[in-house]
């Protein structure tokens, strides 16, 4: 059983606690933009911007006027090494998703090389998924390098992800995902 099963009974019953909520956000919208947003990016601005004004009313409360509050939407680290130092974890809901990220791309990565990949990041606002690949890519044959960056890029469309990138250790751009096509470019072999 992989995470997104596992996921799907918590994902539904969020979803029927925000159907109400998303209801009345749509009917104020514009149809061109509400037509255009799925259910679950609704629900994850809705989400984003709970979470934010939590934040922005709990730094306000703060006794401390040195208190500050760092967020950075844009660059979400999810591999384990990122993580560490964080004082904090990630809300409960954008964890899971963190999670099965994490396990969609170490089972296309375990099959072509160990320690292959040395972290992942996402960032949601631009539907980007950004993989950092150790030196083991450049060890691969080429065939092998189009399989597994093929092979990640379909999963990162099933994860909802419109975009991918994919880096060396150096943060030179090794692979993208395709302007036009369906298979992903290599730049760099």
């Amino acid at each position: 059983m992989n995470v997104l099963s596992k996921l799907k009974p918590v994902l539904g019953k969020l979803q029927n606690l925000v159907s109400p909520i998303l209801t009345q956000v749509r009917s104020r919208l514009p149809d061109s933009i509400s037509g255009k947003l799925s259910d679950a990016v609704l629900t994850a601005i809705l989400f984003g911007a709970i979470s934010f004004l939590l934040v922005l009313g709990f730094a306000w409360l703060s006794p401390s006027p040195s208190a500050s509050v760092a967020y950075n939407p844009d660059a979400q680290p999810i591999s384990a090494e990122e993580t560490e130092g964080q004082t904090t974890p990630p809300p409960q809901p954008e964890q899971s998703v963190i999670d099965a990220i994490q396990d969609q791309v170490a089972e296309v990565t375990d099959a072509y090389a160990d320690g292959l990949i040395q972290s992942v990041k996402a960032n949601f606002r631009s539907n980007l998924l950004i993989v950092t690949a150790g030196e083991a890519w450049y060890g691969l044959e080429p065939n092998r390098q189009d399989d597994m960056a093929n092979e990640l890029w379909r999963r990162s469309q099933e994860l909802d992800f419109s975009h991918l990138n994919l880096i060396d250790p150096d943060d030179v751009m090794v692979a993208r995902s395709p302007v036009v096509g369906q298979r992903m470019v290599i730049l760099q072999r």
